[in-house]
């Protein structure tokens, strides 16, 4: 499981809730969560361009706004790799990136899509109260998740590093 975690928010800031992925993911970097293992990257749109970026990643987490009566909470969903097209709202899906990272990289990270309940999507830029609160709990979310992932790791890594040494002295 060695690699690198990444949050990648993703939305229009102008057009009220559908900013909440990009804003929940800024205030992730401004934490002071960055680290050589977990990244923070902005965008309006996934796209191909995002591919070099995330082709070290072992975990993805997306993050963005949700739409519906069933979105009355942060929802955290696994998502696998899939190129047929959803009816979601952005040109491609989370899905859809992770089906051509595996195409064009050889890669399958753990990935996972967050989704934040709006209900506000004008043109104003502003994020609604509700979609505010469900932003800010997602935000303490994926803290917490990202914690135990780094802490998972350590401890596997530790492990690695302690089966080769015991390897080296009993073969050595």
């Amino acid at each position: 499981m060695s690699g690198r975690a990444y949050v990648v928010g993703f939305g229009n800031t102008a057009r009220g809730d559908d900013g909440v992925g990009p804003l929940v993911v800024r205030r992730l970097r401004a934490s002071g969560l960055s680290s050589a293992r977990v990244r923070f990257l902005v965008r309006e749109e996934l796209s191909d361009d995002l591919l070099d970026c995330l082709e070290e990643a072992s975990l993805i987490i997306f993050v963005d706004s949700s739409v519906g009566k069933s979105s009355e909470d942060v929802h955290w969903k696994k998502i696998q790799a899939s190129r047929f097209p959803s009816s979601f709202t952005h040109a491609m899906t989370p899905q859809t990136f992770l089906w051509l990272l595996h195409l064009v990289k050889g890669k399958r990270p753990e990935a996972w899509l967050v989704a934040i309940p709006g209900e506000e999507f004008e043109s104003d830029g502003v994020i609604s109260p509700k979609a505010m609160s469900m932003a800010l709990k997602a935000e303490v979310e994926i803290k917490q998740f990202l914690k135990r992932w780094t802490r998972k790791d350590k401890a596997f890594d530790q492990c690695h590093f302690d089966g080769e040494i015991a390897s080296l002295l009993t073969n050595g």
